[in-house]
């Protein structure tokens, strides 16, 4: 079996582009293509499914942006009520010196 190949410049830009010319090369170039068209559904569910969460994240951010601004404008006294307050950190500890015999 013989097999005949040919690149070739694009005119566009410079992608190589190939030519295959036996059965085995075009059996090859099918799967190649069903390959690429699976890859673009599958990138497009998950573009799909990125904007439907980052939608809902938008929609959290929001809410929270909310509930922070009626918790500031509110009176809590010194504010200890306040379910965002930062943790209070432990102190460090000083890191152990290794024992030298």
């Amino acid at each position: 079996m013989t097999m005949c190949i040919t690149v070739s410049r694009d005119m566009v830009g410079d992608s190589p582009k190939t030519s295959i010319h036996c059965d085995s090369c075009m059996d090859n170039e099918k799967l190649l293509a069903h390959i690429r068209d699976t890859m673009r559904q599958e990138m497009a569910i998950l573009s799909d499914q990125f904007q439907v969460l980052f939608n809902e994240f938008e929609e959290q951010k929001q809410l929270l942006r909310q509930i922070v601004g009626r918790e500031s404008s509110s009176s809590l006294g010194d504010g200890d009520e306040s379910p965002f307050r930062t943790a209070v950190r432990p102190p460090r500890r000083k890191p152990k010196q290794p024992k030298y015999q």
